[in-house]
């Protein structure tokens, strides 16, 4: 079935070494043909004109007869004076009200905020308007801490200018990993933003650059919780923080350096305070009393009242020069309690000096007593506010010397004539419900509703550069924008004559 076959190999032999065969040739294109030519305009025509000459009208100075003149300015001098003195003493126009060219009586929600991301225990800690008033800045926070602070929070910044609806959601976003309890937005420089944290941390920030997100300055406190932050100073080149370790930090401001640089350090201890407040105080271990509001004087920035934990109200002075055992990130602390002002029964809750006179201020207390001080007068309030329901938060206009705005448990905000306060020596039954009307102890001038799930308000913002506007915000994260009627905010004529009358009575008694 199968047989042996051979193939025979087929094969070629090697010719690598044979000389390949190459052919040159070349090819060149027809030549280029080139024209080149010239125009030029014909003719050419120049114009020009002038106008006519004008003669300045003459002056007739020269033919004033100076010493006519200054005989008739020396006679009619004293009875122009004469009669701009009776205008002035005049109470003719006192309470006029001109008609508005559009019914201006009412308050208005403008906006409405909310950061959906809002943890459970959050909220509203801090409010505060740039020097424009299109921007509001809104930090969030818990109010207590059972431990170290977890939390995940936000500053959110909302600008107006660009929000049409009623309802809005932050247009920018600065995340920080903890509570935020104070935000203060420079007073001069729109774009410059302080935050503070529980944690100790003072952050600076630059929002002209609207790609960063992070702080182009940052310091610390020691490790103290921030309470309160504050531009102060001349050109308010100066932040100040107060801080849970009866710490006051001031920091000078370098936004072209980019430096945050601390220059001084105070310290506020137990010696400092009343015997009667000693005893309700827990102070830690080097001696500090935890600060609970600041407030820079608005004439002379190196005066500035703290409340502290237990009541009491201290007048300060960055001028001391009493030093202490304690350092603050290497900056020795330095005493700065020159006296003490009349506190409150139970925890100071915000102390603000006016933004109008030198000697005046308000304070709050958890004993629902807003009080009336005079710098003056420090051991006794000029007038005293005892209200029937509990006022969470108290702030002075930034439009009307004597205008105070209160809040209320159900979230209803009133505001107050302060120069009313010194009639109510007993319980004030028209604060929680009254309604817009003439100044009075038992009426506020204004009062704003209370919203369908009430809340307490935990922060209050008057706009600086339209003092019509007021930023509300509660303890469930919700912030509104109110437009407040003129006939409220606008100052009067009268306000600021008896805010000093009142100040100046009270300090001759």
């Amino acid at each position: 079935m199968f047989s042996s076959h051979l193939n025979n190999a087929v094969g070629f032999a090697s010719n690598w070494k044979t000389n390949q065969q190459r052919t040159f040739s070349s090819t060149q294109t027809d030549d280029v043909r080139t024209q080149e030519s010239e125009c030029q305009v014909l003719l050419t025509e120049n114009a020009a004109a002038q106008t006519d000459d004008v003669e300045p009208p003459a002056s007739g100075s020269a033919t004033v007869d100076e010493s006519s003149l200054l005989q008739f300015l020396n006679k009619i001098t004293p009875l122009v004076l004469e009669e701009l003195d009776k205008q002035n003493r005049s109470v003719a126009f006192d309470g006029f009200d001109g008609l508005d060219d559009e019914d201006d009586r009412g308050a208005a929600v403008l906006h409405t905020l909310r950061w959906p991301q809002l943890f459970a225990q959050g909220v509203v800690t801090g409010l505060s308007w740039n020097a424009t008033g299109s921007v509001l800045a809104v930090a969030y926070g818990a109010q207590t801490h059972d431990t170290w602070c977890k939390h995940r929070s936000i500053v959110a910044l909302c600008n107006l200018n660009r929000c049409e609806n009623v309802s809005i959601s932050p247009e920018r976003e600065l995340d920080v990993q903890c509570c935020v309890p104070a935000v203060a937005f420079h007073p001069f420089n729109p774009a410059i933003l302080a935050v503070a944290t529980t944690t100790g941390e003072v952050l600076v920030y630059d929002l002209s650059d609207s790609e960063s997100v992070t702080a182009i300055m940052t310091s610390y406190t020691g490790g103290s919780g921030v309470t309160c932050l504050v531009w102060y100073g001349s050109g308010m080149s100066a932040l100040a923080a107060a801080t849970q370790g009866g710490h006051v930090l001031c920091w000078t401001v370098s936004i072209t350096k980019q430096a945050l640089t601390l220059e001084h350090a105070f310290i506020i201890t137990e010696e400092d305070l009343p015997r009667s407040h000693r005893a309700s105080v827990n102070s830690l271990s080097e001696g500090g009393v935890g600060i609970t509001s600041l407030s820079f004087n608005s004439e002379d920035p190196s005066v500035f009242v703290a409340a502290v934990e237990g009541g009491s109200l201290l007048l300060c002075t960055t001028t001391k020069q009493l030093p202490s055992a304690v350092t603050v990130e290497g900056v020795q602390c330095r005493r700065c309690v020159v006296t003490q002002l009349s506190g409150h029964n139970g925890r100071t809750l915000i102390v603000q000096c006016s933004p109008y006179l030198r000697n005046a201020l308000i304070s709050l207390g958890s004993d629902d007593q807003l009080k009336l001080h005079s710098l003056l007068q420090p051991h006794q309030p000029i007038a005293t506010l005892y209200s029937d329901t509990a006022i969470s938060v108290a702030q002075w206009s930034s439009a009307r010397a004597l205008l105070v705005a209160v809040s209320l448990p159900s979230g209803q905000v009133n505001f107050l004539d302060v120069c009313g306060l010194q009639q109510a020596d007993q319980a004030v039954a028209g604060l929680s419900s009254g309604t817009a009307g003439t100044p009075g102890a038992d009426k506020p001038l204004l009062s704003l509703p209370p919203p369908d799930k009430t809340a307490p308000v935990t922060a209050i913002q008057f706009n600086r550069a339209n003092g019509s506007l007021l930023a509300v915000g509660d303890s469930l994260g919700r912030v509104w924008v109110w437009r407040l009627p003129s006939n409220v905010v606008s100052p009067q004529t009268t306000d600021f004559p008896r805010l000093k009358a009142l100040l100046e009575r009270a300090t001759d008694l």
